[in-house]
This record gives structure tokens, C-alpha cells and sequence, in this order.
């Protein structure tokens, strides 16, 4: 247990409040009369004192005591915080299967004796609603709840007398009806749905590998070609710091600012309510980084110079990946040129991206099938 809750603490920023709140109640039950157990006052000062070095930790390395994705991600005031996370908890109920929560009170009340199970509830759902809930779809914050409305959920249906077992079907029922109404507007959200089911059916999980998208190898590739181009001590600015980092092995400077804590703290505009990170280009290209990429193209083989010589000049193609990058070339200079290199393994590709003018052949430690040029005019009229 000592080692869960030192390994939750440091998993999640809530978690260091999820497992003080388990040491509260365990020292309140003992207090309370409970047989004091071997131990009882070692483990929980161990945690305590782990989440106590991680908060020092934290504070002297990086000058704040949570991760600098906290700020990132936080909107502009608390109030806005805990009127996203309100709508968040609503959508689970309303849409995702979440009106089972009903099943924690309700045994609670016919005297299941669930109380310690309904306290945890409570104050799960308490912290999805003050940190805002969560931009992903299908209410994740809300997993860990789901085993004890179980639990629940099931003590209504063995033990209880008919009305009971009547309650309990009227909300299995809802539940059914809900999620059913999920599978059936599912393909606008997520067309490949019969595929995950087929694949859970048959033991496979088709997301265990980072190749799970189709895209994914080919932008692997260009990133790893991307890096082996550019001279070892250039920065990179990019807006998939993830895949880019992972890929190339080199200080990465994200456009969000989840990995800078200088920009994570600046003020949010005003009725700003953020999950992602917003983006921080200005302040970036303002430090005059060396190389900006727009992570693309993923499918459609065809580089800056095709822009320039008419090729694919103002077509579907180019005005289409283009969109991707316009946040991006609005705040460039005309210090910037555009380059490409040439993707290994797969032909007719490039990684395009920006590179700055008076870096010259010094950007690169290789030159074979690099492009360059002053198109950043023509990139911005298409």
C-alpha cells in the first residue's frame, strides 16, 4: 500500500491529495476505536514524507510545487475551472453511462453500510469538478469510479428486496438506453468503433503500440530524418512535442508550453477555458528559435518548392496541409526560410519546416536532398 500511494502521489497531481485523503481516513478510523494494526504509523508518515520531498523536489527544481502542465493547462480563474469541470461531470452522466453514480447513494440508503465506497465517489467526482475535467471524450477522469458503482450496482441486485431489484433495473435500463444512444452517434466521433470492439472480442487492443495510427510510422520517419539533417545543438520549436521528442532525441521547445515554465505561468486571457495549453508562438519566435516545424505532411507527397515552381501551387492539397501551419506562419519573420529534407523510406515524401536565414549551411550537419528557400511570401498567399 505504502508503495501504491507514494506511486499515485507522483503519477497524477491529485493524487498526492487522493492518497492524504486515504491516510485521513485510516487515522480517523483508528482514533475512532478501530484495533490500531503493526504499523499503523509507519506506512502513512513514509507516503507522507515522499509527497513532501516531491513537493520540495518539484519547488527548488522547477519553482512551483505541481507539474508545469498544470499551469499550462489551467484556465484563466478557478471559477472558470470549476464551471468546466461541472459541465464535464454533467456529460458523463447524461451521455456517457454515468447516471449509474445514482447506484452509491441509493444502496447507501437501503443500508448497504457502502458509506466509505460513497465518500471515495464523493470526492472523485469533487476532483474532476475543481480540475476542470478533460478535453478527451468519454469521461476518463471518471474510470476509477466506475468499480465501486459496481460494487454497488450489484448489492441492489443480489441482496435487496423487489422494489430494490426494481430500482436497480429501472437504472440498468437507463444505462443501457445510454449507452446504447453512444454507439449509435459514435461513427461521427469515432468511425473505427466496430473496429476496437472486434479487436477487444478476439484478445487484441489495437492502441498498445504508438504505430496504432496509420500515419504514425511515416511521421516517425520524417522526424527521425528531420534530426538526422539539422546540426546536434539546434532547439526545435514544434506543436507535437511528444512525437517529436520521442523521435529525435533533442531539446524541444513546445508551442503550447507544457515543457516551459517560464511561459506556463504568463496570465490567460480573460473568460479563457484551456485543457490543451495555448499556444505561446509569439513569445517563442520572439527568442528567435532556430528551427520551427509544423508536423506534416503525413500523406500527400509534396514539399515547399512545389509551392514556388507551380506544381502544386494554391491546389487542394497544398491549401489543405497548409491550414495546419497558419498559426505558425502569421507570427514568423521574414528571417525564416522554408526547407525540406527528404523522408528516408518513403519515396516522393519530405518533412517540411522553418529554418532561420542567418543560421546558413550551419543548420545542418547534412545537405544531401535538402531544399531551401525564401518562400515564407508564397507559403502565406496560398
Amino acid at each position: 500500500l505504502t508503495a501504491l500511494l507514494v506511486a499515485l502521489a507522483m503519477a497524477r497531481p491529485e493524487g498526492m491529495f487522493i492518497a492524504a485523503a486515504i491516510i485521513a481516513f485510516f487515522w480517523a478510523t483508528r482514533a475512532m476505536g478501530r484495533p490500531r494494526t503493526s504499523g499503523w504509523l509507519v506506512w502513512p508518515t513514509v507516503v507522507l514524507a515522499a509527497i513532501a520531498a516531491l513537493v520540495v523536489w518539484r519547488s527548488s527544481v522547477y519553482g512551483h510545487p505541481l507539474p508545469n502542465t498544470y499551469y499550462a493547462k489551467a484556465s484563466a480563474s478557478r471559477m472558470l475551472e470549476v464551471q468546466s469541470g461541472l459541465t464535464y461531470v454533467w456529460d458523463w452522466v447524461s451521455s456517457i453511462g454515468g447516471f449509474i453514480v445514482i447506484a452509491t447513494p441509493l444502496a447507501l440508503l437501503c443500508g448497504a453500510m457502502n458509506w466509505i465506497r460513497a465518500l471515495f465517489v464523493a470526492g472523485l467526482v469533487a476532483i474532476a469538478i475543481v480540475a476542470g475535467g478533460d478535453t478527451h471524450p468519454f469521461g476518463r477522469f471518471m474510470l476509477p469510479v466506475i468499480p465501486l458503482l459496481a460494487l454497488d450496482l450489484g448489492w441492489l441486485l443480489q441482496d435487496g428486496a423487489r422494489r430494490i431489484r426494481t430500482m436497480a433495473l429501472i437504472v440498468t435500463t437507463l444505462y443501457v438506453a445510454l449507452q446504447a444512444m453512444l454507439v449509435i452517434t459514435v461513427a461521427t466521433v469515432t468511425p473505427d468503433f466496430g473496429q476496437r470492439v472486434a479487436a477487444l472480442t478476439t484478445g487484441a487492443w489495437p492502441y498498445r503500440k504508438m504505430t496504432h495510427l496509420p500515419h504514425m510510422p511515416e511521421a516517425a520517419a520524417a522526424m527521425e530524418s528531420l534530426d538526422r539533417h539539422l546540426a546536434p545543438d539546434l532547439a526545435v520549436l514544434g506543436t507535437d512535442v511528444g512525437l517529436l521528442a520521442y523521435a529525435t532525441n533533442r531539446r524541444i521547445r513546445d508551442s503550447q508550453a507544457l515543457n516551459e515554465p517560464e511561459l506556463a505561468h504568463l496570465p490567460k486571457p480573460a473568460g479563457f477555458t484551456n485543457k490543451w495549453g495555448i499556444r505561446r508562438l509569439p513569445e517563442l519566435i520572439a527568442e528567435e528559435v532556430p528551427v520551427v516545424y509544423s508536423y506534416f505532411p503525413l500523406a500527400d507527397p509534396w514539399s515547399w518548392q512545389q509551392i514556388e515552381t507551380g506544381a502544386l501551387a494554391c491546389s487542394n492539397t497544398v491549401v489543405s496541409r497548409l491550414r495546419t501551419v497558419t498559426l505558425i506562419t502569421e507570427n514568423l519573420t521574414t528571417d525564416y526560410d522554408c526547407a525540406s529534407v527528404p523522408v528516408a523510406g518513403h519515396p516522393n515524401r519530405w518533412t517540411n519546416f522553418f529554418v532561420r536565414r542567418d543560421l546558413g549551411a550551419a543548420a545542418f550537419r547534412d545537405l544531401t536532398g535538402v531544399a531551401r528557400s525564401a518562400c515564407l511570401p508564397a507559403v502565406r498567399a496560398a
